[in-house]
Parts: C-alpha cells; structure tokens; sequence
C-alpha cells in the first residue's frame, strides 16, 4: 500500500517503513503490513505469528 502522502511525509513513511521492515527481518516469520484506518491514519504494524510452547 502506498498512501497520498506529500513529499516530507513520503520521506518520513519510507524512512520509517523501512526500519520496521529492518526489525521485522529480526524475528522468524515475523512480517510488515500497513493499512490505512477509519481515520484516515496509517498504520504500520510487525506481525508476529504466536508460537504455542508445549513444557
């Protein structure tokens, strides 16, 4: 997804997408999604699949 952003917040959305991206890579099928809410905001989020640990 790419929002309607002018210039300086294209900057900040790319700058910051690509640091979650960076971190994202750091936890095992952990992945990036961005939506845009009923605000009209965008949301940036690192999904990270639960593991169930048997003892």
């Amino acid at each position: 997804m790419q929002p309607k952003l002018n210039l300086g917040q294209q900057v900040v959305y790319r700058d910051l997408l690509d640091l979650v991206r960076k971190h994202a890579t750091l936890l095992p099928d952990a992945r990036v999604a961005v939506k845009e809410n009923a605000k009209g905001e965008i949301v940036i989020a690192i999904i990270v699949p639960t593991v169930t640990v048997r003892h």
